[in-house]
């Protein structure tokens, strides 16, 4: 078997595609992960503004009460 010789361009290379892959696994599975909480905060988002033009908004509304004041009025 043949040793593996880290300070030869080959075993570079190997280290570094193996970082990025490891790298990218990483970041590919928080993106999937964290999708539905981004999907929820658009849609609050967007209650919020429609609430906040209607005049139904005050600034320190919680995300349950935003929920629920859209849901009664709109």
């Amino acid at each position: 078997m043949a040793k593996f010789n880290k300070d030869s361009i080959g075993g570079t290379i190997s280290v570094v595609v193996l970082l990025s892959l490891a790298c990218s696994i990483i970041v590919a599975g928080s993106a999937v992960l964290l999708k539905p909480t981004q999907e929820e905060q658009k849609q609050l988002d967007k209650q919020k503004n429609i609430l906040s033009v209607a005049g139904l908004l005050q600034a320190d509304t919680k995300a349950s009460q935003v929920k629920e004041i859209f849901a009664k009025n709109i």
